[in-house]
């Protein structure tokens, strides 16, 4: 993909969507529901009924980017949100997993890096 994922932000709409929306339907969505900027420079995606189907939408400075991913077997699996959520942030490797069709629970997160922990050399 075109961007950093050090700091970039990612949403995930837990709500589904129309397959047949484009970039501004998803825009407006990032904006109207989530409450957010979609021209932050976040990832924001989303899934159709059948969660076979994904959108990504991303805008980089000059241009609003459209990604899609279609499972061939399977379905994509969401990770537990608070009931009645709408929305959730997930970290980059999170969402290349879930890209794979692999379960979000599934992850155990790493310790925090902290640049006062240092590895010694003996």
């Amino acid at each position: 993909m075109f961007f950093s994922t050090t700091k970039i932000k990612i949403y995930l709409y837990t709500k589904t969507i129309d397959g047949h929306w484009g970039i501004d339907r998803l825009a407006h969505l990032a904006q109207s529901k989530l409450g957010l900027d979609p021209r932050s420079g976040s990832l924001f995606v989303f899934f159709n009924k059948s969660k076979t189907r994904a959108k990504i939408y991303y805008f980089d400075g000059s241009g609003s980017c459209l990604f899609y991913k279609r499972l061939e077997k399977g379905q994509f699996k969401f990770p537990r949100i608070a009931e009645g959520g709408v929305s959730c942030d997930i970290a980059p490797t999170e969402l290349s997993l879930l890209l794979e069709g692999g379960r979000l629970e599934n992850i155990s997160k790493p310790a925090p890096w902290n640049p006062e922990m240092r590895v010694s050399s003996h």
